[in-house]
């Protein structure tokens, strides 16, 4: 619950990426991929994070994959 807190707080781009995300996963199962993206906030800045999330929503990649190539852009 924490990272996903820590996910959403960045803003209406992670609420938009994280809710088509869960939609994907199998069974709804979101705990590893915001694990992942939890870990890759850790490694960048949230405003680099806040870009990805938003780049991803316009581009319709819902993948922790997406997100961490549009992190390290």
């Amino acid at each position: 619950m924490f990272r996903r807190q820590c996910l959403l707080e960045l803003g209406q781009p992670a609420w938009l990426f994280l809710g088509e995300l869960i939609h994907i996963e199998p069974c709804g199962r979101w705990e590893e991929p915001c694990e992942q993206l939890f870990n890759l906030l850790a490694h960048h800045s949230d405003d680099a994070m806040r870009t990805a999330f938003s780049r991803c929503v316009t581009q319709k990649q819902y993948t922790v994959d997406a997100g961490a190539a549009l992190a390290a852009a």
